[in-house]
């Protein structure tokens, strides 16, 4: 594992406003990478919200991180779908994957 440039922590949403596409990516803690079972559920808990919170257009799960390209809903409050995106997944995944 490479050092990182950067070593912060922002309290998400900051950016988020209706009608515009947003480009979000998070990673595994210390970049571990997910088998390939682990992936598939991560990409279902990305689409969980798709046309209820927010319109995913694009969604890739990578070995270590995922990429999506989003607009919230109308319908959700501001800034309430990334983190949920985000801790669903995680959430989803640890009483499956044995990490070591």
């Amino acid at each position: 594992m490479k050092p990182r440039k950067y070593e912060y922590r922002r309290n998400l949403p900051h950016i988020l406003k209706g009608d515009r596409p947003h480009f979000v990516t998070f990673i595994t803690h210390q970049r571990w990478e997910l088998p390939s079972a682990a992936r598939d559920l991560v990409l279902k808990h990305c689409m969980h919200d798709d046309g209820v919170k927010l319109k995913v257009h694009a969604a890739v799960v990578m070995p270590d991180h995922v990429h999506m390209i989003l607009t919230p809903l109308q319908t959700a409050q501001p800034g309430a779908a990334v983190p949920h995106q985000q801790d669903d997944a995680a959430i989803g995944l640890g009483p499956r994957v044995k990490r070591r």
